[in-house]
């Protein structure tokens, strides 16, 4: 029985995912080691006696070769809005946004499609050029430019109005599964304010479909910029994303910007969940996701930071925030959000 059967046939479970054994809270260590389990992660912990009352099946000690390990997490929903974000230009990560049929989510990032970056590059990376400019300003300018980078991002100005897109998740920029390209999309959401016309900053250009009856691997969509909205690339301080990390692990060190909790941080526990998520559409079976706990007292996520972009502390992209509870939080490894996508960018 692989682990979305186990899901289906066992309402309580909300959660398979490769993790570490953990009594009282403490991870279990073996030789100076964590002990590798494939965890359970369940609404909520039940005796014996209430399992056989509700004919719901005992959950195996082993899986394969790998003990099982049941943490109590709660019922996961895919995270939507909480009042707080409001209106920003330039768009940014970090902020409130939505398609104009639902509440709220977060913006995660304002990427640039891959062909628009090749023209770019084409048109600005002589660095000659850009030395002799910098040569000239240092010569006879009381303010000369900074030395040219070639490995450095292009500044904002770089880049052409209506050649961004923004990225999230779909059941923020797509209405779930109800969305159209061409759709409007405003900033801040809705239930922060936003409104039509006034407030639309994007249209839905590309969006994954969520699967109702089969398995889901993201939940993801792009949004093109309208040429006259002004918009700042980066992470939400400002900084420079880099290189996606597309091999995270457990342990890994994490933080995102939301518009609801805005800057956490917290600590990968788990890879490879297969987990049911509860959409408007239904209960949705995702499969391949990592699981991530906050790295202090309060949560990573709450509703409303549904598409935020995670990254490692470097800030490297990790994943793409989509669902969670008051224990945990779920993302699609950016590696999948990525490939899922027929539109191919970059975060500068």
């Amino acid at each position: 029985m692989n682990t979305a059967d186990i899901l289906r046939e066992n309402p309580n479970v909300q959660i398979v995912y490769e993790g570490v054994k953990k009594k009282d809270e403490k991870t279990v260590y073996k030789k100076g080691k964590p002990v590798p389990a494939i965890v359970f992660g369940v609404e909520k912990k039940l005796s014996k006696e209430d399992l056989k009352k509700g004919k719901i099946p005992v959950l195996p000690k082993k899986l394969g070769e790998k003990p099982t390990d049941v943490i109590e997490v709660g019922k996961i929903k895919a995270l939507k809005a909480e009042p707080q974000q409001g209106k920003w230009r330039p768009i940014k990560a970090g902020i409130s946004v939505g398609h104009c049929d639902i509440t709220a989510g977060t913006l995660g990032a304002v990427v640039v499609p891959v062909g628009d970056l090749e023209k770019l590059s084409a048109s600005k990376s002589n660095i000659f050029s850009r030395f002799w400019k910098w040569l000239m300003n240092l010569l006879f300018d009381d303010d000369p430019e900074q030395t040219p980078d070639p490995e450095y991002p292009p500044g904002d100005d770089d880049i052409p109005s209506g050649n961004y897109l923004i990225v999230s998740n779909a059941h923020v920029l797509n209405n779930e599964n109800q969305g159209c390209k061409g759709d409007p999309i405003i900033q801040p959401g809705a239930y922060d304010g936003g409104i039509l016309p006034d407030d639309a900053i994007a249209e839905v250009y590309e969006a994954v479909p969520l699967s109702i009856k089969g398995t889901n691997y993201v939940d993801v969509a792009l949004g093109r910029v309208y040429g006259d909205i002004e918009c700042k690339l980066g992470q939400y301080g400002g900084l420079p994303i880099k290189s996606p990390l597309l091999d995270a692990r457990v342990g890994t060190k994490v933080c995102k910007t939301g518009r609801t909790t805005f800057y956490t941080e917290g600590k990968i526990t788990g890879t490879n969940a297969a987990s049911r998520i509860e959409y408007d559409c239904g209960n949705l079976i995702f499969e391949k996701q990592i699981v991530i706990e906050s790295a202090n007292p309060y949560p990573f996520s709450q509703g409303g930071d549904s598409g935020s972009l995670i990254m490692d502390m470097d800030g490297r992209p990790v994943a793409l925030l989509f669902a969670g509870s008051d224990v945990i939080t779920l993302a699609n490894p950016i590696s999948l959000v990525m490939d899922s996508l027929k539109t191919k960018f970059t975060f500068w």
